[in-house]
């Protein structure tokens, strides 16, 4: 897939700047303080602070 390679290629950029991150980061998900007992693993997250869903599409249309 498409993102899968703008993920890679994202990462070796944030490698080049020095900026920390992680790849398919396990991340829990809680409703209101409470867990919901679900999964969700975020593309990249940088800094331990950000989080980066990375989407591709084969064209970007304008809106009218």
């Amino acid at each position: 897939m498409l993102e899968t390679v703008y993920a890679a290629c994202l990462g070796l950029e944030l490698n080049r700047a020095g900026i920390a991150f992680g790849r398919q980061v396990a991340t829990p998900v809680t409703c209101k303080g409470i867990p919901i007992g679900l999964g969700f693993r975020a593309d990249v997250v940088g800094e331990d602070a950000v989080i980066v869903e990375v989407k591709a599409v084969r064209r970007m249309r304008r809106r009218s």
